[in-house]
C-alpha cells in the first residue's frame, strides 16, 4: 500500500503539514532545514499554527482514538482500492 503520508498528523489532517522524514533522511541539517521552511517558507507560521489547532480540534472529542482509528482504515481502504485518499476532504 502506498500512502501519499504516513504521520498521524498529517493522515488526520487529510494533507502534509508536517515534514515527514525516514530513517537516512533523518539528519541534523535536514532538520534544521525543516524547521526553517516550516518557519519562513511558502507556508506562513500563522498558516501552520492554524492547520495546527484545527488538527488539534479534531482531536479533542471523547472519541479519538475511535476517530483516528476509522480515518486510518478509511485511508487504507481508499488506498488498496486505488483511490484518492483526499476526494472526500477537498
Amino acid at each position: 500500500v502506498h500512502l501519499p503520508n504516513f504521520s498521524l498528523p498529517n493522515i488526520i489532517a487529510g494533507e502534509r503539514i508536517l515534514p515527514e522524514l525516514l530513517q537516512k533522511e533523518i539528519t541534523t541539517g535536514r532538520i534544521v532545514e525543516e524547521a526553517e521552511t516550516m518557519l519562513r517558507g511558502t507556508k506562513s507560521a500563522a498558516e501552520l499554527q492554524q492547520k495546527l489547532r484545527s488538527l488539534r480540534d479534531k482531536l479533542h472529542r471523547d472519541d479519538a482514538a475511535g476517530y483516528t482509528a476509522a480515518l486510518i482504515l478509511e485511508t487504507a481502504d481508499r488506498c488498496a482500492a486505488g483511490r484518492s485518499i483526499l476526494e472526500d476532504h477537498a
